[in-house]
């Protein structure tokens, strides 16, 4: 990175750590974008992993993944819900990204599928769990809701049966607005900034998970249906 944008990026980044997070942080992307260290980009979930500094360094859960995926395919999966950032990984150099991964994986007791190290381009640093559970489908993990699945294992086929934008987004992916992976080199604690303000940005003024929320939908559509029927 040349001098001068090394300057005028860290400048930005200093404004954003002392000021709304938020706001501050997407000063930096348009800077960012306008200097070619960020792009927007259709990615394959399989390609994506998740960053060890997402949600403060938790990672994922594998049961808020599939809790979540039961979510959106109760509600329906609306794109413009997403705001998925990631930054790119070399695979041979980033071992602790690919370390992490494995990790989680394992932790997870089988409700998450692997990457493979050759696999893992990118890292998530918002949209985690989002990204999680469509892999989770592509993989035909087993899963609980009959209604998702073949014979125990998610199936993108019976989702798309419901709901075809779901189904396209475990083929195909979300729009990512991705980091160079330049940026987290030369200002790690960037990617810090960037999880914070974006992962508290799905939560309201009373903290709650943006999983917790997606339930609460799920219950009124429910309790609208049942006053319905009965």
């Amino acid at each position: 990175m040349e001098a001068a944008t090394k300057l005028s990026v860290a400048e930005a980044i200093s404004q954003a750590s002392n000021g709304p997070i938020l706001a501050g942080v997407n000063r930096v992307f348009g800077l960012l974008r306008q200097l070619g260290l960020m792009r927007t980009q259709r990615i394959e979930p399989r390609l994506i992993g998740v960053h060890p500094m997402n949600r403060d360094g938790y990672g994922l859960s594998g049961r808020d993944c599939h809790d979540l995926i039961d979510s959106i395919f109760e509600i329906g999966y609306d794109s413009a819900q997403i705001n998925a950032v990631a930054i790119e990984v070399d695979p041979n150099n980033d071992l602790e990204v690919v370390a992490f991964n494995k990790k989680v994986a394992k932790d997870s007791q089988g409700l998450l599928p692997d990457i493979p190290a050759h696999n893992l381009l990118f890292a998530s640093l918002s949209a985690s769990h989002t990204n999680a559970g469509l892999r989770c489908i592509a993989a035909q993990v087993k899963h609980d809701r009959e209604d998702m699945c073949i014979n125990g294992l998610l199936s993108s086929q019976v989702i798309g049966q419901k709901d075809a934008a779901f189904e396209a987004a475990v083929m195909q992916g979300v729009e990512w607005k991705i980091i160079s992976r330049v940026v987290g080199q030369e200002f790690p604690g960037f990617l810090h900034l960037v999880q914070s303000g974006l992962n508290s940005s799905g939560q309201v003024a009373r903290g709650e998970h943006e999983l917790q929320i997606l339930k609460r939908m799920c219950n009124v559509i429910n309790a609208a249906k049942k006053l319905i029927l009965d």
